[in-house]
């Protein structure tokens, strides 16, 4: 399952980087939104017309974790689940439109864990979907400390703690520092000396903590500072 885990991450980030340069080079970006909504509304329309409307991918997914950690689906099912939501995940973020990457890796995993519950431990899919959130989310977003502690906050399942940093580890080297969030860096093009002039906050104030005395303010600064007489 972390093997499995660490390639479904790579997959992930490479869908995201490969649909953030397709958007950066073919589209202008005022019509980024506009596509990228497209696109994602067409796989969840697409998903939603293939599994139902209960097992939508719209939205945190975090009912249809919970209805399927008791209501196990065929396989071919999660499959479906996994591979829209991670592809629906991309044109969003991608089309930079309002949504993130978390949700959508806690989803991935549980989909993922749901696939190898059902082919090798029917009984206890809850548990694997456990594991392959915490496996899926440690890979995307290179944390495997904080998302095995979160893991457990969130489940609940401390017996798992074994199984669980196994699945994280063994995710963490495959996807071997591949990230989601390396596509929401700045870019190169925004690398520049207005760009960063444009957050500096204080461009032109000075500060001389030494030069502060009785009949001035206490900061040196071209701001107005407050009075050492108002202070006494």
């Amino acid at each position: 399952l972390g093997i499995i885990a660490g390639l479904v991450s790579i997959l992930f980030a490479v869908s995201l980087m490969a649909t953030r340069n397709f958007f950066t080079v073919k589209l202008p970006d005022w019509l980024d939104p506009i596509i990228g909504s497209i696109l994602a509304c067409g796989v969840i329309l697409v998903a939603v017309l293939i599994t139902g409307p209960q097992l939508t991918i719209a939205g945190m997914g975090y009912e249809v974790i919970n209805f399927l950690a008791e209501n196990p689906q065929p396989i071919l099912i999660l499959v479906i689940l996994l591979f829209s939501k991670l592809f629906a995940s991309s044109f969003v973020v991608a089309g930079r439109v309002s949504g993130g990457v978390l949700a959508s890796s806690l989803f991935v995993g549980a989909m993922l864990g749901s696939v190898f519950g059902e082919i090798f431990h029917p009984e206890n899919v809850a548990a694997f979907m456990v594991l392959g959130m915490g496996a899926v989310l440690a890979a995307t977003t290179n944390t495997p400390v904080a998302t095995c502690v979160m893991m457990l906050e969130m489940s609940l399942s401390f017996d798992l703690v074994i199984p669980l940093v196994i699945c994280i580890t063994v995710s963490y080297l495959v996807s071997a520092g591949t990230s989601l969030y390396e596509g929401q860096k700045i870019s190169r093009d925004d690398e520049s000396v207005d760009f960063y002039a444009s957050t500096n906050i204080l461009p032109d104030s000075k500060v001389d903590l030494r030069k502060s005395t009785g009949d001035e303010n206490i900061f040196d600064t071209d701001m107005n500072a407050i009075d050492r007489d108002k202070i006494e």
